[in-house]
């Protein structure tokens, strides 16, 4: 196992490779700081223990922000190289992406199960490079989500119940 996020960039081939980050939500999507949704994760990660709703909330978006920078830092040196960027997170950088019961989650649960600063990143330096194609490969949904995004921006959401994460497909790189 390799937990991404230290500025690695890993060729997969001559033309494509791979840059992740654990992409938290933000809390910026849907309601944002209005949403009054209950997360497990607030009670099962230490992080967040003993917080107030407004200090998670900030919590979140500083986690966001970070995320964010990191890309706004890396994924432009990989597609300088590469035609074919993949970038690995943990929750969708689009609220089109989060699904629940075959539709976008609801405006409570959006803050959630989206990464609006990771998102914008992604956008704001893919523009730069409309000639090469990125792919994000994200999970923490419960429905899977195949999202075209930009013409050179496509999410794969992986579909997963807590505590049992499975393999959405296979990918071969040629």
């Amino acid at each position: 196992m390799k937990h991404l996020g230290s500025g690695e960039i890993i060729e997969l081939t001559a033309t494509e490779a791979l840059i992740g980050h654990r992409g938290w939500s933000d809390g910026l999507a849907g309601d944002g700081f209005r949403s009054r949704a209950k997360q497990y994760d607030f009670n099962a990660i230490g992080d967040f223990h003993g917080k107030s709703r407004a200090e998670r909330f900030s919590h979140l978006e500083e986690l966001g922000a970070e995320c964010g920078h990191y890309l706004r830092g890396v994924l432009p040196k990989a597609l300088e190289k590469y035609d074919r960027v993949t970038v690995a997170t943990h929750v969708p950088p689009y609220p089109d992406a989060a699904l629940y019961g075959g539709r976008r989650c609801g405006l409570q649960f959006l803050p959630h199960f989206c990464n609006v600063g990771a998102g914008r990143a992604i956008y704001d330096v893919a523009k730069d490079f409309r000639k090469k194609k990125v792919s994000v490969l994200c999970g923490h949904t419960h429905c899977g989500a195949n999202l075209q995004f930009t013409s050179n921006i496509t999410v794969l959401a992986g579909a997963a119940q807590p505590g049992h994460p499975g393999v959405q497909r296979v990918l071969n790189f040629n």
